[in-house]
């Protein structure tokens, strides 16, 4: 904070002022070819606000941050602006040649067309006017620390300072692999202190690596430590998001499944003593089943979860049940046994759970006579209908409005 105020205040001074520019961020229309000419001529970054259409965050930064007379005078005193739909025209090219893959992106860039400095995902007009001043500075933008990181791979405030400039680019591999290479470097004992959990809980990934599996086999040393609940999360919420690193897709958009990996990731949860790991290896099954569109084994998976109680019959075990029904619903409608198996778990949510919301309970009822149309049973989905309570069909529909997300949009 001390550091924003500071750069804040030295910015003020030195581009002669904010609150001077009232109309907002100017974006110059020109081709890329002379975006960077310009660049080059008169010594500056280019700013290039990539966004889609659809990008909710894009429209929401747009409206709330970019008119700020701050943002504006910072970024159009320094900086060629540059707007650029990445699915239009010189965008899609911009898109691929940037690897660009999350919205909004924003990306600050030399008259050479490297990127110096890199921005992803809604943030305060704070967060962004720091972030400009980041790529004015020959020592915080990304360049600065990727040139000078083998020489501090192991200075903790280093490394601390290049994760934070890493995460907020979106650059996951990076973070983890950055994050894997410091702590790897630690001795075990010292895995448990010295800063290091602050690395661990926030951009360690890697729920196959050694230091995580450390977390793992002193869990209650951590907790001890760092409190039951933030333990557990890290340590549940990381084995959770890693089966999707088996499954990589293409650039024509083919799937290559490492099943050996996966495996292997299957066997050292199986190996551990934590205690949800029976929960947490049917649900890395689930993400895998999904990816590879397996919605036969998907569905049994979960009809199995439901039989062994790894997800509990109450009002928190049915939403899970819901989501997971809602998948084999929407992708897999030709397919009657996966649909007679989705019909099912819908008729235990939708009748045998306690404790429900009357929303709740009003969605449920509603996709299981949607399933049991598709499944030709209309005048049982009928009489299903006519106990639905609308009011609260409706309530429940307009409370959970589709959000648009930062990711593009996926491709069935």
């Amino acid at each position: 904070m001390k550091l924003l105020i500071f750069l804040f205040a030295f910015s003020v001074a030195s581009f002669g002022g904010y609150c001077q520019d009232k109309a907002g961020i100017e974006f110059i229309g020109s081709t890329w070819k002379d975006a960077l000419a310009k660049a080059k001529s008169d010594n500056k970054l280019i700013f290039m606000d990539a966004f889609t259409t659809w990008c909710g965050p894009c429209k929401m930064m747009a409206k709330n941050v970019f008119p700020d007379p701050g943002v504006a005078s910072l970024y159009n005193r320094n900086f060629i602006n540059v707007a650029e739909d990445m699915e239009k025209g010189e965008g899609i090219v911009l898109k691929n040649q940037y690897k660009v893959n999350a919205y909004p992106t924003y990306l600050f860039v030399n008259g050479d067309g490297e990127i110096v400095h890199k921005l992803v995902g809604e943030h305060s007009i704070e967060q962004f006017i720091q972030s400009g001043l980041d790529a004015l500075s020959p020592s915080r933008n990304l360049v600065y620390y990727e040139k000078n990181y083998t020489a501090n791979r192991r200075d903790y405030n280093f490394i601390s300072e290049y994760l934070q400039v890493l995460s907020n680019a979106y650059e996951e591999g990076a973070t983890n692999k950055i994050a894997l290479d410091y702590l790897s470097g630690q001795s075990p004992a010292k895995l448990e202190g010295d800063g290091n959990w602050g690395i661990i809980k926030n951009y360690l990934y890697d729920a196959s690596s050694a230091p995580f599996q450390y977390v793992v086999d002193h869990q209650n040393q951590f907790e001890k430590l760092y409190g039951t609940e933030e333990v557990d999360k890290k340590i549940y919420s990381t084995f959770l998001m890693w089966p999707r690193n088996y499954l990589h897709y293409s650039s024509e958009g083919k799937l290559n499944y490492d099943q050996k990996g996966f495996n292997h990731f299957l066997s050292l949860i199986e190996k551990s003593n934590y205690v949800k790991k029976a929960d947490v290896i049917e649900r890395s099954k689930l993400t895998v089943f999904s990816g590879t569109k397996d919605w036969n084994s998907y569905a049994n998976t979960l009809s199995e979860m439901v039989n062994k109680k790894i997800i509990p019959l109450n009002a928190k075990g049915a939403e899970d049940i819901y989501f997971y029904v809602n998948q084999l619903y929407r992708f897999s409608k030709e397919n009657k046994n996966v649909i007679s198996k989705a019909t099912n778990l819908a008729r235990i949510i939708s009748e045998k759970i306690d404790g429900l919301t009357s929303q709740n309970k009003a969605n449920y009822q509603d996709m299981y006579a949607n399933l049991l149309e598709l499944s030709g049973k209309n005048d049982e989905a009928q009489l299903v209908r006519q106990s639905i309570d609308k009011k609260k069909l409706d309530e429940a529909q307009k409370g959970n409005p589709f959000q648009q997300l930062m990711t593009a949009p996926a491709k069935n």
